[in-house]
């Protein structure tokens, strides 16, 4: 079995006991089994938010084991304001957990057209917290807008390493003694789940550190109004 075939195994079998972790806490939250009190709602919402993020990290394994595969994502409209909010709300806590700090340029308010949404959040997500486990203690500058008909979200001021956290070439062969951090398996994985929209993810050196950019282009004509 190759690492693609693995990948895609692991994926499936993953998303199965997943999917029941999904089930029950939508069960919990919508008060099924009994009212839930204050001191309940927030765990039960951690519950939802951990499982998520684990849900885009199983959707990137797979996106790297079957490359290319057809895009059936959402063609959407959405407010930046709202979809860094989005982007972010769910890791914050990890971050201050962490002592990193996330801050978003919110002005001006842009009206993103023709966005494939889902894709773009799970590979933000994806990114996010790589930056995030390897930013102790930093401040990181989040943006997103809209240039040359992409969508544009980058995340700058990370502590990653440009050269081996680069995710293009993770299927490289690796030295002997080399290994793959844990960061340029999630960047990798957002990568492959950019690639399938033509989106694209770019590391590059400023002097506040490492940027994150992730690019992906607007589809026109098929947007859905939110």
């Amino acid at each position: 079995m190759n690492l693609r075939d693995l990948i895609g195994v692991l994926g499936h079998e993953l998303r199965t006991p997943l999917a029941a972790i999904l089930g029950y806490q939508e069960l919990l939250a919508d008060g099924i089994y009994g009212h839930l009190d204050d001191r309940m709602e927030e765990p039960v919402a951690r519950i939802q938010q951990s499982a998520q993020q684990l849900l885009y990290l199983i959707d990137g394994l797979q996106e790297l084991a079957t490359p290319g595969k057809p895009d059936n994502d959402e063609i959407s409209t959405a407010d930046t304001h709202q979809l860094l909010h989005q982007i972010t709300s769910s890791v914050r806590p990890f971050a201050a957990g962490r002592s990193v700090t996330l801050e978003s340029d919110l002005e001006p308010t842009e009206t993103i057209v023709g966005l494939p949404i889902n894709r773009l959040l799970r590979a933000a997500d994806l990114a996010l917290i790589a930056a995030i486990k390897n930013s102790a203690g930093r401040s990181l500058d989040l943006t997103l807008t809209q240039r040359d008909g992409n969508a544009l979200f980058t995340i700058d001021g990370t502590g990653l390493d440009r050269d081996a956290d680069d995710p293009n070439s993770l299927f490289a062969p690796l030295e002997s003694d080399q290994k793959v951090s844990a960061a340029r398996l999630r960047l990798a994985m957002a990568t492959a789940t950019l690639a399938v929209a033509r989106g694209s993810l770019l590391l590059s050196t400023t002097p506040a550190g490492t940027r994150v950019a992730l690019s992906v282009p607007l589809v026109a004509g098929r947007a859905e109004m939110n």
